[in-house]
């Protein structure tokens, strides 16, 4: 049976939201269902005619990646409200970087997450919320994939550098006795790369006779992102410096990485910013294509399943939910952030054995195709909407 569904789609750097909203829409297209869209980009008199079109329709639900433009109004109604549907925000990144738009809508809210622990996150403390699901986005093709033997690149990485020292400095702009608790989170999570950051924190607190701030610790971590975000960046420079220090070439595409300072930089090849889609022809051009998870510890991110629909040798560290889903050193390469000399190791190899490296390369696309597209994500989502 044919269904409608409202799509919010805003912006987002790199377009990445932007993007995955088109998918979503496509996907639902194909399978005979009825897409409109909000462009939060378009103007008014878009979003107007919009709603106009929405007149007399049932919509099933409202969707929207990170939540943007959840409260969008028309008149004194949010767009939810005047739609009477259900409104299913899909969270690209962990919740907490989103509780107060997710605190704007009282009713009616489902979230999608990237990882389990964030179903778990939601569960907890955010008890507004009716359901929360976990489905990774799904993957996407370029609309040019070279053969294996003739790509230029070795190793390409995607993603915004930021230097760990500037986080540093506003995390130590707190007063003392939060910027104690945060250094002392932050080593936590530096010391066990199993642990993210809520189980780091009630760890802390438990640890130094604090378990009474328990309760608080939604409001702890929304109101310091910054741990997230130092130990993101630590590792990402970590990773990256240790191969070029070690002479493996890094082609990086994204903002910020004119101030990444290593001894070698001349092992890291730098290029301007490119969109999403752009980012995808140049993973179709890559050997290897390399990722450093968020705090994602039984989820993925999409870098992931994209490199291999591009028919790259996807390496990353590893999550529960990845090992779960794909064959190591048959499908994709996993590395232990805590020992990169391995990681050297590991692409080194690749490198020199190319016939290896495509087997694993085809390998993984082909999972990736039978289970991690986005035709499987828009299924997965409408089996939870019904």
């Amino acid at each position: 049976m044919q269904k409608a569904f409202a799509i919010i789609k805003g912006g987002s750097q790199y377009d990445t939201l932007r993007v995955f909203s088109d998918c979503l829409k496509e996907e639902f297209e194909k399978l005979g269902h009825r897409v409109l869209v909000f462009d939060l980009l378009a103007g008014a008199e878009a979003m107007n005619d919009v709603l106009h079109q929405c007149i007399g329709l049932k919509i099933d639900a409202l969707i929207s990646f990170n939540a943007v433009g959840i409260d969008c109004k028309a008149g004194d109604l949010m767009i939810a409200e005047l739609l009477d549907t259900k409104f299913y925000a899909y969270l690209v990144d962990h919740p907490m970087h989103h509780s107060s738009r997710l605190t704007r809508m009282s009713r009616d809210l489902r979230v999608i997450t990237m990882d389990y622990e964030h179903n778990a996150y939601i569960n907890r403390y955010l008890k507004h919320i009716d359901e929360a699901y976990m489905i990774p986005l799904g993957a996407m093709r370029a609309q040019n994939v070279k053969p294996y033997a003739k790509r230029n690149i070795d190793v390409m990485f995607s993603g915004t550098y930021t230097p760990p020292e500037m986080i540093a400095e506003r995390i130590n702009q707190n007063d003392s006795s939060i910027k104690m608790v945060a250094w002392g989170v932050i080593n936590k999570m530096l010391s066990d790369s199993k642990l993210n950051e809520e189980n780091a924190l009630k760890g802390y607190l438990k640890e130094n006779g604090l378990a009474e701030m328990l309760d608080a610790v939604p409001d702890f971590m929304e109101n310091l992102l910054d741990i997230d975000f130092y130990v993101r960046a630590l590792r990402r420079h970590r990773v990256i410096e240790y191969l070029t220090e070690h002479d493996i070439k890094v082609d990086v595409y994204g903002n910020g990485w004119e101030n990444f300072k290593c001894q070698k930089r001349r092992n890291l090849i730098h290029h301007p910013a490119v969109s999403y889609t752009e980012s995808l022809e140049i993973m179709a051009d890559s050997k290897i294509v390399l990722n450093v998870m968020p705090e994602f510890k039984r989820g993925s991110h999409d870098r992931v399943v994209c490199a291999m629909a591009n028919e790259a040798v996807s390496v990353t560290d590893r999550s529960s939910w990845l090992d779960a889903s794909f064959k190591e050193d048959e499908e994709v390469i996993f590395y232990d952030i805590d020992n990169l000399a391995a990681l050297t190791d590991k692409i080194r190899y690749i490198l020199d054995n190319s016939d290896t490296a495509e087997c694993i390369a085809m390998k993984g696309c082909e999972r990736v195709e039978n289970e991690h597209m986005w035709e499987h994500r828009a299924k997965e989502l409408l089996s939870v909407m019904e």
